[in-house]
């Protein structure tokens, strides 16, 4: 009788993960992260199972592990993005409508001195407060707005809002146009940010502007690290914890000629309609052509309604931009001679346009 050996080869090597790199994207741009890749000697790369481990409280780094079928798991690996500055810094001059309309000027840094060359910021700081302003868009419900504040260590203290801790009047939340927003203020992080927390009733995101006046004889008697006689500050708004798209502003702090902290910073750009476009042609048969008007990157979803508010048309775009084209195949909804509503949401906001269907 034959004797037959049967030897069992247990796979027990992990699968290879492989994640994008790190990357930088502009300011006004959608947080997306590129999706790794993953290898295996023994299973089918379509089977391999890849997920998120964990996403970083400021939303801009990812973590994710592979598993093979037989169990297997991968080291993680990981892909931070770092979002580039906005303007978002203004002299105290500037208001919501100048904001708003794209017509104010930036403020570049403030300007310190050390009359006493013992590296301690003394009380000559020009100009004597700024301005944080952002457009922030928020989703349906509840939500809260944080704006924080760090710097890069080169000097020892942070603004503080005026009026902390008692006075939250310049904590500021307004629509897009500058109207009235219910919300509750208060501070945090010691007064160098601010939480402003309320509710949007819409169905769809909305977007706010938001409002932040720094005191800044707050540095006052800061250290400036060693030889050091400049330190950039960043502010950024987060919303329900994450970080916003296009929210993120800079200034120095630095030793210098007091007027030169009112040169500016070119104009911001003047704003387009907030989620604008162009829907052609007019009549249209049985296809429609939407491009955008909007200046920025944004997921897009587009909605058709007819006069009767049915909905008969929705399509998500990803990753639109200005003057990006989107064809809208309708033959099959449309009746002759009809008015139809074409609505499209951005990021941002959204605009809705009537267009008409030939006879």
């Amino acid at each position: 009788q034959k004797k037959v050996r049967i030897t069992r080869q247990y796979d027990v090597t992990p699968p290879e993960l492989t994640c994008a790199g790190n990357k930088e994207i502009e300011c006004n741009a959608t947080i997306k992260f590129d999706d790794p890749t993953a290898k295996d000697n023994c299973t089918a790369t379509a089977d391999i199972k890849i997920e998120v481990v964990s996403t970083s409280a400021d939303g801009l780094t990812r973590t994710w592990k592979a598993t093979d079928a037989c169990k297997n798991v991968s080291t993680t690996c990981s892909q931070t993005i770092t979002v580039k500055s906005c303007v978002h810094i203004f002299p105290t001059n500037t208001d919501c409508a100048s904001f708003s309309n794209g017509t104010a000027v930036g403020l570049p840094k403030v300007c310190t001195s050390d009359k006493d060359n013992n590296g301690l910021v003394d009380q000559n700081v020009n100009p004597g407060v700024f301005f944080y302003y952002s457009f922030v868009t928020v989703p349906p419900g509840a939500f809260t707005i944080d704006v924080k504040q760090i710097n890069d260590s080169k000097l020892d203290k942070l603004f503080t809002i005026q009026g902390y801790s008692d006075n939250t009047s310049q904590i500021r939340l307004t629509t897009s146009s500058c109207g009235t927003v219910s919300f509750t203020p208060s501070f945090i992080d010691s007064g160098s940010g601010a939480r402003l927390a309320g509710t949007n009733s819409s169905s769809l995101p909305a977007t706010y502007i938001v409002s932040i006046k720094y005191e800044t004889k707050s540095i006052v008697d800061g250290d400036y690290s060693g030889t050091n006689t400049s330190s950039t500050y960043t502010f950024a708004s987060y919303v329900n914890g994450l970080l916003a798209s296009g929210t993120t502003g800079t200034i120095n702090a630095e030793v210098c000629n007091t007027d030169s902290a009112i040169a500016p910073i070119a104009p911001i750009a003047s704003k387009t309609e907030t989620a604008g476009f162009t829907a052609s042609p007019v009549p249209f048969k049985d296809q429609l052509t939407i491009r955008y008007d909007f200046d920025y990157v944004s997921d897009v979803k587009i909605e058709v309604f007819n006069s009767q508010g049915r909905l008969v048309l929705s399509k998500t775009d990803t990753n639109s931009y200005l003057n990006k084209e989107v064809t809208l195949k309708l033959n099959s909804n449309i009746d002759k001679a009809e008015v139809y509503v074409v609505k499209v949401t951005t990021n941002r906001g959204s605009s809705v346009k009537k267009v008409i269907s030939s006879k």
